[in-house]
């Protein structure tokens, strides 16, 4: 079967969008002011996940702690990971939709920051905060704005919102080869200024690039699960086998880079890490799915 014909099976036909000269207003949609709530509650819950991270850090001592840990770091990267999506499938302009999504992640990050109790490294760690966040969506759109440019494909709440393209899937331009030069280029000078706030700043980058992709496996194929109605089956399987992946990644890191034995509480650990992220990426998406929010294809096809 044909790239051009899954995509409509999958996605919906362009029979299906609503025709783009009569734009909606959002702001006077019930959805969009539901989108803006969950955003600000996700904030003050990334506080409370920090917070829970530091209070538990006192009981590291008992290896079941090392699970709960990383579950929350796991909820803390699922957050991450729907920035990434907004940035790369959402609507809006993109210079307003990336000037948003900073805003989003550096507002997280500094009310993350405030849960920690040692003030005096404060500066140090709302620094440090803000270039690990912004470090895991900027690796995220390294695949997922490619995706966007040759596929068409958007998540919002109406086809409305977004003009048709008129361009062939599976085609680029020179200005995305550009695009995806600065995509490339902005986490190599955040690895840069990490480079200057720590002294292991290789291990940080290779750590924080490791979590994004285990995030990215398997949080990519359950957004298609949520929100793509056909072909589940399919879509449940690939989604398994990127939970898979991901845990091989995650068990193969605590062997690599701590020495611990493949049969260890710290694997156990990286799959809570890897529960955790599916938990955060499911309770936001199946909330936003209830106010409509899917996914759609805005290329014409070849019949169209």
């Amino acid at each position: 079967m044909s790239m051009s014909a899954l995509q409509e099976q999958a996605v919906g036909s362009d029979k299906g969008l609503a025709p783009a000269a009569e734009p909606l207003c959002w702001w006077k949609q019930r959805h969009s002011w539901v989108f803006a709530g969950i955003i600000v509650i996700n904030l003050p819950l990334a506080w409370c996940f920090v917070r829970s991270l530091i209070s538990i850090d006192q009981w590291v001592v008992q290896r079941w702690a090392t699970c709960i840990v990383l579950g929350m770091v796991g909820l803390v990267l699922g957050q991450l990971y729907l920035a990434a999506i907004w940035l790369a499938f959402g609507g809006l302009s993109a210079p307003l939709r990336m000037a948003l999504v900073a805003l989003v992640i550096v507002s997280g990050a500094l009310l993350g920051v405030t849960a920690a109790t040692d003030v005096s490294e404060m500066v140090l760690m709302k620094l440090f905060a803000v270039g690990i966040s912004l470090l895991i969506v900027l690796l995220a759109q390294i695949v997922l704005a490619p995706l966007r440019w040759m596929t068409g494909w958007r998540i919002d709440f109406h086809p409305a919102y977004h003009p048709k393209d008129n361009t062939g899937r599976m085609q680029l331009h020179i200005w995305h080869y550009m695009a995806l030069t600065l995509v490339i280029a902005l986490p190599l000078g955040i690895y840069q200024g990490l480079t200057a706030i720590s002294n292991d700043a290789g291990h940080i980058f290779a750590v924080t690039t490791l979590a994004a992709s285990m995030t990215l496996l398997v949080a990519a194929p359950l957004t298609w699960v949520l929100l793509v109605r056909q072909r589940v089956l399919r879509a449940i399987a690939i989604l398994l086998a990127g939970l898979g992946l991901a845990a091989v990644t995650g068990v193969a890191m605590t062997v690599i880079i701590d020495g611990m034995p493949i049969l260890s509480w710290n694997s156990v650990a990286m799959l809570c890490m890897l529960a955790g992220v599916m938990i955060s990426v499911a309770a936001n998406i199946l909330l936003l799915r209830w106010q409509g929010l899917q996914l759609f294809c805005v290329k014409r096809t070849a019949s169209g």
